[in-house]
């Protein structure tokens, strides 16, 4: 200790020359991270080799496993003795940090005990012989200071790389003792456990939204959660029937729509995407049109979605679905199914039963083995649906738009206090470097 104490204070006393980005307390200094440590490459894999998924005795660390903070263990790669013996000078120590340079760069962590001595990417760099406090460099260098200078600093290749020369470059405020440094990382982590015990819990609930989505729509569709409302309404248990979408109402396409007919404005043409928007997020900002003449000419001779039919994307991503209103547009046969009103079927209750695992889990059936992800009329048309009667279906959708809005809410506010506390850490780590704390 007393050696690196002494280190330090050359280090300190060395560093006066340079330019200060901003004012810092009495004592402190402006360095560059490569007065601090030294900083070197990791090794590509040669030629013609490949990592193995199969474990060995030698891991290769890959950006993809560098989080901040540490390294994601769960799906590590490895290279055969031959390939070691040709990298092996290549290796980083559990006394290091790591920091990525090339395709997502900034991610700075610390080796863990059980990965001492593994090889290094050539996408990142290990610094080492570190002169001061490790765990102090190491918030220096996730600070948005730093992290700007890095994206700031980066070459604007096919890959952005940020340079050796560059990351050495990185100036660092130096608080005078190692006593000091241990200090600010002390008060860092006390701060941020209570904020991670927060985030834990505002995580759980973001996380475990869509698990609660689903448990309430089981109960939908097992006639539960309406139970108490047959009894009052004397409606009979066994009053449910099962049928096919088939037999409810008309499932559709539309007619084929060629590029050479695509135009820059006109009539909107909603493709997969479009519908996912509006799914998601109640909007769109559609890419594609039609003519106004072409539009005519369809709604002439075959019609087109009428206000309340239901559209629903078929291929790939299954399952999104929109209620059409007023608006005119087209839409691409094969990826998008139009599944027309009826009298017997309340179409935001069907848009809540696409939504449940009643309607994925007989998807997941029916395409399964094929050779792509698609969901055609015919298929469709088999689909089981449980049906109670009308009054219960619309009581059904009364319910689910109270429950899921304010289980949404709370996924929203839990969403906005995870925010809250990125900005706190980093305001938190803004104040370290500055003396604050």
């Amino acid at each position: 200790m007393a050696k690196k104490e002494n280190r330090h204070a050359e280090l300190v006393s060395a560093s006066v020359n340079i330019e200060a980005p901003y004012e810092l307390p009495e004592g402190w200094k402006w360095c560059k991270l490569g007065d601090v440590a030294i900083l070197k490459g990791g090794k590509r894999i040669p030629a013609g080799k490949k990592c193995i998924s199969e474990k060995t005795p030698h891991v290769y660390i890959r950006v993809t496993d560098m989080q901040n903070d540490t390294v994601n263990l769960d799906n590590l790669m490895y290279i055969t003795d031959d390939i070691y013996s040709a990298i092996k000078n290549y290796t980083i120590s559990k006394d290091d940090l790591y920091l990525t340079i090339a395709g997502t760069i900034g991610r700075v962590g610390i080796i863990p005990d059980c990965l001492d001595g593994m090889n290094l990417t050539e996408n990142a760099l290990k610094i080492t012989d570190i002169k001061c406090d490790k765990k102090y460099l190491l918030y220096v260098l996730k600070s948005d200071f730093t992290q700007n200078y890095f994206f700031n600093s980066y070459h604007q290749v096919a890959m952005p790389k940020l340079s050796i020369l560059n990351a050495s470059n990185t100036k660092i405020p130096l608080p005078p003792t190692l006593a000091e440094q241990q200090r600010i990382v002390n008060r860092i982590e006390s701060m941020f456990v209570k904020l991670d015990e927060a985030k834990e819990k505002a995580q759980n609930v973001v996380d475990s939204f869509e698990t609660r989505k689903a448990a309430i729509l089981h109960k939908v569709f097992t006639g539960e959660l309406t139970a108490k409302w047959r009894k009052e309404n004397g409606v009979a248990d066994d009053s449910w029937e099962e049928k096919t979408l088939g037999e409810m109402t008309r499932i559709l396409s539309s007619k084929r729509i060629f590029k050479e007919e695509y135009v820059e404005t006109g009539v909107p043409f909603y493709r997969s995407t479009e519908i996912v928007e509006l799914n998601d997020f109640g909007t769109t900002n559609p890419q594609i049109f039609i003519t106004k003449e072409r539009y005519k000419e369809i709604k002439e001779k075959y019609g087109v979605p009428e206000v309340g039919d239901l559209l629903v994307t078929s291929v790939g991503t299954i399952g999104k679905t929109w209620i059409v209103d007023d608006r005119p547009f087209y839409y691409k046969d094969g990826n998008l199914t139009q599944v027309k009103k009826c009298a017997l079927l309340n179409m935001q209750f069907l848009d809540k039963f696409i939504k449940s695992s009643y309607f994925i889990n007989q998807v997941f059936d029916t395409v399964a083995g094929t050779a792509y992800n698609a969901l055609t009329i015919a298929k469709f048309s088999k689909i089981i649906i449980p049906v109670p009667t009308l009054p219960e279906q619309q009581e059904i959708v009364r319910i689910l738009d109270t429950v899921l809005e304010k289980e949404f809410r709370a996924k929203e506010a839990a969403q906005t206090v995870l925010d809250q506390i990125a900005l706190l850490k980093k305001s938190i780590l803004a104040r370290a470097f500055r003396g604050e704390l």
